[in-house]
């Protein structure tokens, strides 16, 4: 399978969104900005998952983060149909 159908299989795919709540503690130190790295299985190999903005700070949570502080957020994905669900 070339890289072109497997673009193509993932772009037709996008159409299930699924929601999950990411929770995370212990910040070490105070920052000005928080990233997500976000990233899928795809036949074997890790990929970025397209369309996912890598800046927390402008959608999921306010901005700058202090040590020992606990912040809620979420972000809506869209995933691709051939992607099993994550329980």
């Amino acid at each position: 399978m070339t890289i072109n159908s497997v673009a193509l299989v993932l772009l037709v795919g996008l159409a299930i969104v699924q929601c999950r709540e990411i929770k995370y503690e212990d910040c070490d130190q105070d920052s000005d900005s928080a990233t997500l790295d976000a990233r899928m299985k795809v036949f074997g190999f890790m990929v970025p998952i397209p369309g996912v903005e890598k800046d927390l700070c402008k959608y999921a949570i306010q901005c700058p983060v202090v040590k020992g502080n606990t912040y809620h957020g979420s972000i809506d994905v869209y995933v691709p149909t051939l992607i099993p669900s994550v329980s």
